[in-house]
């Protein structure tokens, strides 16, 4: 089986350095590692040259040169902008012509939501007998909550044009359960076309030993200045952050002046804003409240093992990676009831109602002062973290293509049997009853 890895989740800034962008990396270098019998290409998108080239670079041992391809079309393409929808509509057909001349029996697409604001450009063919286009889906977030993510006229013509073409494709492979009945459910999708391959964390996300010393080094970078309570993700208004803020501050004050709370990650400075005049309406003191910015992966590993709590509120997740990031490197991690998460949490007692700051504000007094049921968080996170392996979500989407291609081909046949029975029927001399009959 010969399959080709559209890369562009791993290339565009608004998912490269996100979950999308890390799942997409993790699971096609999963993929190129165990591709056994089969024939993988990458194919790259030259509009962002810089990733192009560090892509290039860390694939050299993975696999020949001549199977990374780069493609290139003229200008920008970015929906945003209604004078790139040109552009975009030749460049769709430029793209699909190229792959299709590697005579693919699948092309993969990390994520097909994006190349509104940039340049990125994926699209599933319309022609039935196209190469098919295995698509990696994450979330229907932007349809629950479109006063949120569609703010435009020509957003939301864009994302649901993209809907349409996902629900072109003729398989669908989700990073959950959740995520899987929810594409059924909502587009209507065939059940057989849709596949759950799961997500896992990074191999560097583990438990570490950290002195001293470094300890210290890195309370100074941040500003951190006694054992915290941490959070990392976005600053959406579903992953509520609010509600964290006003659930701490319930906690009782000895607890509560005893901590910080960390924000890990590059925010708006609007958002920070917001939640330092969240935390003055609740009584916070703006200097229990630590906003690092942009975190590099080995800094994150290490914030991860220094937290004394981590804490997910979410409210809706396609999966939810920095808890399972969490887990891998032992800290007590907590999250929301809702959604995806129970799968990735999978033990009750470690879970709460995000919906209500009270029972948010329980589950963190738990987590920071019951050493008995901190110990069993740790012991239950480190080894549910070993459940989800990239290797196993790449077998299952090679599988899912085998058995899907399988699908198409038996299909075909049928068709092209049709066909020709028909044509047959035609012919002078037929018996067309006969015939009706045998096709009825």
């Amino acid at each position: 089986m010969r399959v080709v890895l559209d890369l562009q989740a791993c290339q565009s800034g608004g998912s490269r350095t996100r979950g999308i962008g890390r799942f997409g990396w993790e699971l096609a270098v999963a993929m190129l590692q165990r591709s056994g019998a089969d024939e993988l290409w990458v194919a790259l998108n030259g509009a962002f040259a810089e990733s192009t080239e560090s892509i290039r670079s860390d694939l050299s041992g993975l696999l020949p040169a001549e199977r990374c391809i780069t493609w290139r079309v003229a200008g920008s393409t970015a929906a945003a902008d209604p004078r790139n929808a040109w552009r975009a509509a030749s460049g769709e057909v430029l793209r699909e012509t190229l792959l299709e001349s590697l005579a693919p029996d699948w092309v993969h697409i990390g994520n097909l939501f994006q190349g509104f604001v940039d340049d990125s450009l994926e699209s599933v063919p319309t022609r039935p007998d196209a190469a098919p286009v295995a698509v990696t889906h994450h979330d229907l977030i932007p349809l629950v909550y479109p006063h949120d993510y569609i703010t435009s006229p020509q957003a939301k013509m864009w994302y649901f044009r993209r809907l349409e073409s996902l629900k072109r494709a003729p398989l669908v492979l989700t990073n959950s359960e959740f995520t899987r009945s929810e594409a059924i459910e909502m587009l209507g999708l065939q059940a057989a076309s849709v596949v759950c391959i799961g997500c896992a964390a990074s191999g560097h996300f583990a438990p570490l030993d950290v002195d001293a010393t470094t300890r210290d080094e890195v309370f100074a970078q941040y500003g951190i200045t006694r054992p915290f309570v941490m959070y990392t993700g976005g600053a959406d208004p579903r992953k509520n952050v609010e509600g964290l803020i006003r659930a701490f501050s319930m906690l009782p004050a000895a607890v509560r002046q005893a901590h910080q709370l960390i924000f890990v990650g590059k925010e708006p400075v609007d958002f920070r804003d917001a939640l330092l005049g969240t935390a003055r309406k609740a009584g916070v003191d703006p200097g229990d409240l630590v906003f690092t910015g942009f975190v590099p992966d080995e800094r994150l590993v290490m914030l991860y093992n220094l937290c004394r709590l981590f804490v997910f509120p979410s409210l809706r997740e396609g999966f939810g990676l920095p808890a399972l990031e969490g887990m891998a490197c032992g800290a007590p991690v907590i999250a929301s009831n809702t959604s995806s998460l129970p799968e990735v949490i999978g033990w009750p007692d470690a879970m709460f109602d995000p919906y209500s700051d009270e029972a948010i504000a329980k589950a963190m007094y738990a987590g920071l002062t019951d050493e008995a049921f901190r110990s069993v968080l740790i012991q239950h996170g480190t080894g549910r973290a070993k459940l989800f392996t990239w290797e196993r979500s790449a077998q299952r989407a090679l599988d899912a293509m085998r058995a899907a291609g399988e699908r198409i081909v038996a299909r075909r046949m049928d068709r092209a049997r049709e066909q020709a029975a028909l044509t047959a029927s035609r012919r002078p001399g037929v018996d067309h009853a006969a015939w009706r009959e045998i096709l009825r």
